[in-house]
């Protein structure tokens, strides 16, 4: 199925695997930077599929300000409609990254093992196939289109 594995070997290891991080855990300063941080896994804690509320999809060469502020305005949204912190899955703190080749291999399980898949698409997240293949993958995977929230980055029209 993916990187050799059979479809049980990657469902298995990636319930094990599958982790959210509390999105008033996350700080700017970690997601302004353009290389991974294996400390910020520290943050993250384990979880079921399906309790999740969102994989958030971003493009690591999107300007970190424009996405902090998209990212803290579907954060508002969420808490005044729900009286909570949000729980999401999130690359740079979700992947562990001593284990990066398995957990890319989850990929799908991780995708589908939340409620929705929130997109921050700046100026480069069309022009990056990791981002088109997270959204693909979400659908294919059994997520509803609706369940698709994309949110406005910056002066970056969502045009799509």
């Amino acid at each position: 199925l993916i990187g050799g594995r059979g479809a049980k070997e990657v469902m298995d290891g990636a319930s094990r695997q599958f982790r959210c991080v509390s999105l008033d855990r996350v700080f700017k300063g970690d997601m302004a930077g353009p290389r991974p941080d294996p400390a910020l896994h520290a943050l993250t804690e384990a979880a079921s599929l399906g309790e999740v509320d969102a994989f958030l999809s971003h493009s690591w060469s999107d300007k970190p300000e424009d996405k902090w502020k998209a990212m803290q305005q579907w954060r508002a949204a969420f808490k005044a409609k729900n009286g909570r912190e949000p729980k999401v899955w999130i690359d740079k703190y979700c992947i562990d990254q001593t284990r990066i080749e398995e957990s890319l291999a989850g990929l799908p399980v991780f995708l589908s093992g939340c409620r929705k898949l929130v997109v921050f698409p700046g100026h480069t997240y069309t022009s990056r196939l990791w981002c088109m293949m997270e959204l693909l993958t979400f659908i294919t995977m059994g997520g509803d289109p609706w369940d698709v929230v994309a949110v406005q980055m910056g002066d970056h029209a969502v045009d799509w």
